[in-house]
């Protein structure tokens, strides 16, 4: 058996020729049989190959491209959400008209001062068959735009009512999250709170859904009138934290107190107390009619 191993090989180098093996029946172990005195044996060594750039470079590819898949599909997913909530966080902004009328307001401003009576109409008679006369009294009616702003997303709305009757001009923010309403007074720098009542107060759905309407032509009656009494909480309030963080903003520049509901009796004025009665608005706009709050502040 001969093995013989190809290259060239240059004749001026030092390097040994390779071994060529010419006895085929000498096996091929590292026990040689001529040395049949002293034998020797020659242990192989073992070469482990731990090296392979192909395996190890592809694993990296791999890894990074999962990596990258994995980062643009999570900025595509926190994308989404932001672009969802961006949409649904629309505020929606627009001017209503409200038609009312106040029958108690018109006979208090009948009986205080006659300048108004060209103002108040003539009583109207109207005959039956029976031929009777029955006495009818109509009463003016009046009307008034307020500016309005909605976020179904934040649940909030805010009402800039309009100077009307004995109603003075003001702001009137609703925070359905914080269950609280505040009447922002800017002329006298004053801001009343008291809980949100969402029995009478429309949802910002409901209002969104009114506007929706009244864009398509839809006609609203005339709103009722409610009259309550509040009486204001002394001192002052100092810390609006507990009212949330919107109401906070809102009346943070202001001299505010808490309203609550006035109960019949006595109570005692502080000496900060104001010399007249307030009287505010609170409009609801519910999707089907509308109510009209006035709130007297004692």
């Amino acid at each position: 058996m001969t093995i013989y191993t190809p290259g060239k090989i240059d004749k001026d180098s030092n390097i040994d020729p390779p071994e060529v093996v010419t006895d085929a029946s000498e096996p091929l172990t590292c026990e040689k049989k001529d040395d049949v005195e002293a034998p020797v044996v020659l242990n192989p060594k073992l070469v482990r190959v731990t090296y392979f750039p192909r395996n190890r470079r592809s694993f990296c590819v791999h890894l990074m491209l999962t990596t990258m898949v994995m980062i643009i599909l999570a900025c595509g997913a926190i994308g989404a959400v932001l672009f969802y909530r961006h949409l649904n966080r629309q505020v929606y902004s627009g001017r209503c008209g409200v038609r009312y009328s106040d029958p108690a307001y018109q006979e208090l401003r009948a009986g205080m001062t006659e300048d108004f009576e060209d103002e108040i109409p003539e009583p109207v008679v109207a005959e039956v068959p029976q031929g009777l006369a029955i006495q009818r009294t109509s009463y003016k009616m009046g009307v008034f735009e307020e500016a309005i702003e909605v976020s179904r997303y934040d649940e909030y709305e805010q009402l800039s009512v309009p100077f009307f009757d004995e109603v003075r001009e003001s702001i009137v923010f609703h925070d359905y999250r914080a269950n609280y309403t505040a009447i922002i007074d800017r002329q006298l720098g004053r801001c009343f709170i008291m809980p949100l009542n969402r029995t009478a107060i429309a949802p910002p759905s409901d209002v969104l859904d009114l506007l929706e309407k009244l864009m398509t032509g839809y006609y609203m009656k005339e709103a009722t009138v409610y009259r309550h009494r509040y009486r204001m909480v002394r001192p002052s309030l100092e810390d609006l934290s507990p009212f949330g963080s919107r109401i906070q903003e809102k009346c943070g520049n202001f001299r505010s107190n808490r309203l609550e509901k006035f109960v019949s009796g006595v109570f005692k004025r502080s000496a900060d107390a104001a010399d007249v009665t307030l009287a505010y608005g609170i409009v609801s706009n519910h999707a089907t009619h509308q109510e009209i709050y006035k709130i007297f502040i004692e």
